[in-house]
């Protein structure tokens, strides 16, 4: 139970730092934040069995809630907009979230 307790815990950690880091931008790169974070919590917890569980079980709550959250709120990804006049990089939004229709 307190693996279970500490994933969770680790996880909802990790959610509230990529909202503070713009959370509609991180979900565009999802993909790189869940392999990141979860090589980070195997990192942190490893050492023991129940730590290594804890890290796991952090990931996989953590790769679920990134995939629901980009259903639901939608996900920007940088483009390069190049004209006669500038070059500039945009973010532009790739997924239209349930909320935004």
């Amino acid at each position: 139970m307190e693996t279970i307790v500490a994933g969770l815990v680790a996880s909802c950690s990790m959610l509230f730092l990529l909202v503070k880091l713009d959370l509609r931008k991180c979900l565009g790169y999802d993909w790189a934040f869940d392999i990141f974070i979860t090589v980070f919590l195997t990192y942190l917890f490893s050492g023991t069995y129940a730590g290594m569980s804890a890290a796991m079980i952090g990931g996989l709550l953590l790769s679920v809630k990134l995939v629901v959250l980009k259903k639901i709120i939608g996900a920007e990804k940088i483009d390069f907009k190049a004209s006669f006049v500038a070059r500039r990089f945009v973010w532009i939004e790739t997924t239209h979230g349930a909320l935004q229709r």
